[in-house]
């Protein structure tokens, strides 16, 4: 199954300013289960640069954000002791801004992706 833009929540269990009901919100870009109720998180990156040339700080973001996710979903109940966390980078070709707005001419597959999209495949046809 695909759930592409699937919003997920978390209380935090946490006071802050006086409150405790504060929820931690994320997004996953695509949530794919497969024929064995594992869940995997597909994020998309789109730059105009290869994921290789960010900085190791901006990839640290990503770690975090997609280890929120994978821990939201154990709270949901899944079970995440074999999910697949994947970025799938996408490289924006002559992007640029055209008057008050950014455009580009094309999307392309960054490096990585075939090698993490084809581990994906492989899960749903095992």
């Amino acid at each position: 199954m695909f759930f592409p833009e699937i919003t997920l929540s978390a209380d935090l269990n946490k006071t802050y300013d006086g409150r405790d009901d504060l929820k931690l919100l994320g997004r996953v870009d695509l949530l794919v289960i497969d024929k064995n109720g594992t869940p995997h998180i597909i994020d998309y990156k789109t730059s105009p640069k290869n994921y290789e040339d960010y900085n190791s700080a901006k990839k640290l973001n990503f770690t975090y954000q997609l280890a929120s996710y994978e821990r939201m979903l154990r709270r949901y109940g899944f079970n995440t002791s074999k999910t697949d966390i994947m970025i799938a980078p996408l490289q924006m070709e002559n992007f640029r801004k055209d008057g008050d707005r950014w455009v580009f001419d094309k999307v392309k597959r960054g490096t990585t992706s075939r090698v993490l999209l084809q581990s994906l495949s492989d899960k749903l046809s095992e």
